[in-house]
């Protein structure tokens, strides 16, 4: 584990930051070859990226924030202080989407095939990632027993949890990224009936991940139960403030026994659950109005105009044939 990777002039590069490079760069020519094979024109992946990478640094830190706002509500100017941590992968692709769809829109380019493009990246690009955070400590799993074969002990210099086997969440959902990224890219894409599959099948395949591998982490996150919802796990309605005192004040309405409360999702896994929403609406509404009736293999030639062939039957019905 190397949460820094070297200094320069004294300033420490830290292998997050290198990975999350990695993850945008891989992510940026994946997409810009699919554009190429299609004819299209890669500098608009390039232009796209640049709007693309700042809205979802964004939106990832202010997903945390929002999460955990009690931590930053007395001195807010801590938000900007990223070194400290804390980015959701989630905020990161809603922001992403947002920038990238409006650049698309602007540029008058169909949404639904571009999006189609940058999937495949998008996966590398996590899988890339998560090598960042499994270097870096965060994001880790739970306390796993000691005869695991997989599980791994993080030393004291980790952002998260140190000296106790922890089940290695952070590579499973490197390997389970990369391979929705192969997927996606040598099955998915060259047999797709209609542009946006691609894009559904990532937002369904990874948030199938998603929800299986929050099960198994246990570094700090938000909380949803069926009527409540918490920051961290021992906050009630009396401590907590803001939008959270207003959720948990409803508590009392609900409040049944304590089965209710016996099952917890986090605040991943209830945006996995509505991206499936998202993914239902695409499938059906995109098979409709972006329908392809025959795919033209990756790096293929463009048809030639079919003027030999109009040529030739306009001979046949002249009724004589030239030798």
């Amino acid at each position: 584990m190397h949460p820094v990777l070297f200094t320069i002039f004294g300033v420490p590069v830290h292998a997050y930051g290198v990975m999350l490079a990695c993850a945008f760069l891989g992510a940026i020519w994946i997409a810009s070859r699919q554009v190429k094979e299609a004819g299209g024109d890669p500098e608009h992946i390039s232009n796209m990226a640049i709007y693309v990478v700042i809205l979802s640094m964004i939106g990832a830190r202010l997903f945390h924030c929002f999460v955990f706002w009690d931590h930053y509500k007395d001195n807010p100017l801590q938000i900007l202080n990223v070194r400290e941590g804390g980015l959701v992968y989630y905020g990161g692709l809603i922001g992403g989407a947002i920038a990238g769809l409006a650049y698309l829109r602007r540029q008058k380019l169909p949404l639904a095939m571009y999006s189609d493009f940058v999937a495949p990246g998008i996966a590398f690009g996590l899988g890339t990632a998560r090598i960042g955070c499994f270097l870096a400590g965060c994001c880790h799993g739970k306390t796993c027993p000691a005869d695991f074969p997989f599980g791994v002990t993080f030393p004291p210099q980790s952002v998260g949890l140190s000296g106790v086997p922890l089940y290695p969440t952070q590579f499973a959902e490197s390997i389970l990224s990369y391979a929705i990224c192969l997927f996606l890219y040598f099955v998915v894409r060259p047999r797709k009936r209609f542009h946006g599959q691609v894009i559904a099948s990532f937002l369904v395949l990874y948030g199938l991940a998603r929800i299986g591998l929050e099960f198994f982490r246990a570094d700090p996150r938000g909380f949803m139960t069926l009527f409540h919802v918490s920051a961290t796990a021992g906050l009630t309605a009396a401590s907590a403030t803001g939008l959270w005192k207003l959720l948990l004040a409803t508590e009392a309405l609900f409040e049944t026994g304590p089965g209710l409360y016996a099952f917890r999702l986090s605040e991943s896994q209830v945006v996995s659950l509505l991206l499936f929403g998202v993914s239902a609406v695409l499938w059906a509404t995109l098979r409709k109005t972006q329908a392809v009736s025959k795919m033209i293999p990756a790096g293929a030639p463009a048809a030639k105009p079919n003027g030999g062939g109009d040529r030739a039957r306009s001979t046949k019905k002249g009724g004589k044939k030239k030798r």
